[in-house]
């Protein structure tokens, strides 16, 4: 057994670890949506047996690398590699991909139904159909199935539908359905509910003539005769107030005020997505600055409210205060600017001329300009 050359060894030092990188990768690979495919499962497999030819060519060739065996180093790897890919579940992935079992979800095959590859021996399989939920625009796997005697809910029969009755509601994007008994959410009948009435409720909530709901969820002590939808997401009854279907607890919905998605002011308080915030601030005249952003004002104080983040802009007041875009603001003769570096957002007085100071489309170069200077996210890039 000889020596091979030199740049022989070079490179196959060079290509070991590119191999190892990919093979750590491959795991990303299949987390992807939509990755788990013949195509990619079995070029993960091979390439990961990549080594083996290398050497096989060695072997071949009868040339020692290192002075190591290339006989041994191949048995190794070939042990080393199958145990890498039966514990990451290559194997298995591999049997289902080439399999004409559908493992993710429902299919028939051979007179039999599978649900996730497993056999549903109860299933009509003449009689057997998907029940798809014709709103859906994700195209995902249908959950719901039925035969002639059952229907079925993740493989399972669910319990008390019935059969020749039991569809898709196709009202909205929520996955309700209905048979002519109850309306039926996550695999689950909801007590009480009137499938006969049932209908959507603005863009997030339904009724029928009890009940109304929200994700299948009843909300409690809501009378769908007098419940009002307001800025699509917020319900109001009597003095409830409801935000994606959670009660927000101490405020009147009949004096309150919904400023946008975030933010309600009643009289004594502010919250925003349904949790008290400043303390202090004048609930009774807290409105927004402009439409479409974060900044706030009780008349006296300007405060900046986002996700986590409530602040008082002490610097600022109301009666100066100019919004520009990209975060700059005018107000009492300077210009700031908002940054959002830190956790928490930061307001940074610039060294600029207020007067000729104004926004610029010319990204990336630069975002604002006075006489002076140019400007990108608050810093000086030109003068």
């Amino acid at each position: 057994m000889t020596s091979p050359h030199w740049l022989i060894i070079v490179f196959t030092l060079a290509l070991l670890p590119i191999w190892a990188g990919f093979a750590l990768m491959s795991p990303m690979l299949f987390a992807a949506p939509g990755s788990d495919t013949r195509t990619n499962i079995l070029s993960v497999v091979l390439f990961s047996y990549f080594p083996l030819g290398v050497w096989a060519w060695y072997w071949h060739m009868n040339w020692h690398f290192l002075s190591l065996d290339p006989q041994t180093i191949f048995y190794i790897n070939l042990g080393f590699i199958s145990y890498f890919l039966w514990s990451f579940g290559y194997f298995k992935s591999l049997y289902r991909a080439f399999s004409p079992i559908n493992y993710q979800g429902y299919c028939v095959y051979d007179g039999q139904v599978y649900f996730n590859g497993e056999k549903m021996l109860i299933a009509d399989e003449a009689s057997f159909s998907l029940l798809k939920h014709a709103g859906d625009r994700r195209q995902r796997q249908t959950l719901y199935a039925k035969d002639a005697t059952h229907v079925y809910f993740k493989g399972q029969i669910l319990k008390g539908a019935d059969s020749k009755s039991f569809c898709s509601a196709d009202l909205g994007f929520e996955d309700y359905f209905v048979d002519s008994k109850a309306v039926f959410f996550d695999g689950k009948a909801i007590p009480d509910s009137v499938p006969g009435s049932f209908l959507p409720f603005g863009d997030y909530y339904y009724k029928d003539s009890r009940q109304v709901y929200y994700r299948g969820k009843v909300l409690a002590g809501v009378d769908p005769g007098a419940a009002v939808i307001s800025c699509n997401i917020y319900l109001k009854c009597g003095e409830a107030l409801f935000r994606y279907g959670s009660l927000i607890p101490g405020v009147n919905a009949r004096l309150c005020r919904i400023l946008n998605y975030h933010v309600v002011a009643d009289e004594k308080n502010i919250y925003f997505d349904g949790k008290a915030v400043l303390e202090g601030a004048d609930a009774k005249n807290f409105k927004l600055i402009t439409p479409n952003n974060r900044f706030y004002t009780d008349d006296k104080h300007v405060f900046y409210l986002a996700e986590d983040v409530e602040l008082q802009l002490a610097q600022l007041t109301p009666q100066s205060l100019e919004l520009l875009d990209f975060d700059y603001l005018r107000a009492q003769g300077e210009i700031y600017f908002l940054s959002h570096r830190q956790r928490l957002p930061e307001l940074i007085k610039l060294m600029a001329d207020a007067q000729s100071f104004s926004v610029a489309q010319a990204l990336p170069e630069f975002d604002a300009e006075d006489k002076n200077h140019k400007f990108l996210r608050g810093n000086i890039v030109a003068s």
